[in-house]
């Protein structure tokens, strides 16, 4: 009865008081909630939990050189101060994780850090690897020994039943993605960790047709399938640019249908192209490469199987001069030569490609100086006539390695490819003449050499140290030729390619996972990438690049040898 003596104002008023306390209320309730955080454990803790089998994931967030110095078995390493945390902690597991660093400063701030990006289960190792070094190993429990398991091999190859050749980079699988790998350049491929039994192999390639085969993969043993023929699938033409007059491939010449669009490419290192998905009937073939002719061919595209338009020859464009720098005293192709005419300058230079072959478009007519020299190599002048609207061919120009100078070619004991960016050096390396790296096509050289007996030292990226015996060298030039490395153990290597042109591509993103491990690498220029430190087991890797869609693919290592999972194909 009192509240109707109120005036309206005063109910209003005592309204207002009863939401305000209710709101505050609630956010009292709001902030008695706990804040997530981390829980700190003990060195002599965490090596309780690995040693009784708890499953729990060692993250050491040091950086690469201190991990590789030394880090607690089967942990993953991702840098804090790098901020490779901050960008592949989504590629945690959801699972316990025990993170750790020198002393305790970096992974308390890493642990608060994943807690607040929706980790739970996080525990910060007090002292960090420091404390776990000078932490007596607890005695094992006595643990009954498990039945091994026995896996076995599946290997063969794969061959295009049209013209005989291996298909490189097929996918091949087993029950759908079990384990999956890549054919190499040869067309062979391995899958290693496959249980005994009854499986399904399925293998398909770009513009390859799908297949599905029986695959009884026997106890303790390996299973060759042998020879696969795989067919192109229908409305697919293929073909191969060349130059009309050496017969040499056109690498990255343009190859389109009907003006371009929907039907587009262009030609790989060897001048093959492909182009897959188009209708059958009748189009135009176009096509043209730098310095190169335009042509065109109208062509009938099959419904069934591959449309092959074998070598194209095509010709140089006029007003043009054409050649090919080689090694005075090998005769073997000068790479990254630089090549000029009349003292160069805008559009009056050029550089040779992989097999020394040089183009220098609109050379004006009359009396010409070719110029060129290389990386250690001496300058060479030749006089020339130039006939307007023609080619002048200089044929093979040689150039002659600088007196004291040491030269070579590191090539894949293996494979027989060429060695990229490997390191050569003499005595060391201490002078800094006398070390240098190799180019794509695998060739060195050192100048400024001194008389005397010296030592030659080599290696590369995922290639064992190689040391000859010592060379005996005066003022003039040594040839050493070819020189083979072999692989280290315990990798994967493959090349990153585009799907559409078969072009590599560099800087691609490779990352395996699984087992404990964690490795990451990028691709080189050649497309060519090495996964280092793989131990036995069956990993997961996915390679990614923005430009293209990520591949990924599940293989396991049988450990202490180099894996080539051949060519991945990037759509």
């Amino acid at each position: 009865m009192i509240f109707k003596k109120l005036s309206v104002p005063v109910a209003a008023l005592f309204l207002t008081f009863f939401v305000l306390r209710a709101v505050l209320a609630e956010v009292e309730v709001e902030a008695a909630k706990p804040i997530p955080t981390y829980t700190n454990i003990s060195a002599e803790q965490a090596r309780s939990w690995k040693q009784n089998g708890r499953d729990v994931l060692f993250l050491d967030v040091r950086e690469v050189s201190e991990f590789d110095a030394g880090h607690v078995e089967c942990s993953v390493n991702m840098p804090w101060d790098s901020k490779v945390l901050h960008v592949q902690h989504t590629a945690l597991p959801q699972k316990e994780i025990i993170v750790y660093c020198r002393s305790g400063r970096r992974s308390a701030n890493a642990s608060q850090f994943l807690i607040d990006n929706g980790h739970a289960g996080i525990y910060n190792m007090l002292g960090g690897f420091n404390a776990w070094k000078i932490m007596p190993s607890p005695t094992p429990t006595p643990t009954p020994t498990p039945t091994p398991v026995v896996f076995s091999v599946v290997k063969g190859a794969i061959i295009d039943p049209q013209t005989s050749k291996p298909v490189n980079g097929a996918s091949v699988q087993i029950d759908g993605g079990a384990a999956q790998t890549f054919t190499n350049a040869k067309g062979k491929f391995y899958l290693c960790g496959v249980l005994p039994g009854a499986h399904q192999l399925q293998v398909w390639g770009f513009a390859y047709d799908f297949k599905n085969l029986d695959a009884g993969v026997p106890q303790d043993g390996t299973l060759d399938i042998g020879t696969i023929s795989l067919p192109k699938i229908g409305g697919t033409v293929v073909g191969k640019l060349v130059d009309s007059h050496t017969g040499e491939p056109l690498p990255a010449a343009t190859v389109q249908l009907d003006g371009g669009g929907r039907w587009r490419t262009l030609t790989d290192e060897q001048g093959n192209f492909m182009l897959i998905f188009v209708e059958p009937g009748e189009h135009i073939l176009q096509a043209w490469g730098f310095a190169y002719a335009f042509q065109e061919h109208f062509i009938n595209v099959n419904a069934s199987g591959p449309t092959d338009v074998g070598s194209l020859a095509f010709n140089i464009i006029p007003d043009t001069v054409r050649g090919q720098t080689v090694d005075k005293n090998t005769g073997r192709p000068v790479m990254g030569a630089h090549v000029q005419f009349d003292g160069g300058g805008d559009g009056r230079q050029t550089i040779t490609n992989i097999n020394g072959r040089f183009i220098l478009v609109n050379v004006p007519s009359g009396e010409r100086r070719l110029q060129t020299w290389g990386w250690a190599y001496n300058f060479n002048e030749i006089q020339f006539t130039q006939n307007s609207g023609g080619t002048s061919d200089m044929g093979l120009v040689q150039i002659a390695p600088m007196k004291g100078t040491i030269y070579g070619r590191l090539l894949d004991a293996v494979n027989g490819l060429p060695i990229y960016n490997a390191v050569v050096q003499l005595d060391g390396g201490g002078n800094p003449t006398w070390k240098t790296y190799s180019l794509p096509n695998g060739d060195f050289i050192v100048y400024d050499v001194s008389d005397g007996a010296h030592q030659l030292q080599t290696w590369g990226y995922a290639y064992r140290f190689l040391a000859p015996p010592s060379i005996c060298f005066s003022v003039d030039s040594k040839g050493l030729g070819d020189l083979r490395l072999l692989p280290d153990p315990n990798t994967f290597n493959g090349r990153a390619l585009d799907a559409q042109t078969r072009l590599p591509i560099q800087g691609a993103e490779i990352i395996l996972s699984g087992e404990g491990q964690y490795i990451s690498t990028k691709s080189f220029p050649d497309g060519r990438f090495v996964l280092l430190n793989v131990p036995k087991g069956s990993y997961d890797i996915t390679v990614d690049e923005a430009a293209h869609s990520l591949v990924h693919i599940r293989t396991a290592h049988p450990g202490g040898i180099n894996v080539d999972i051949g060519d991945v194909l990037l759509p």
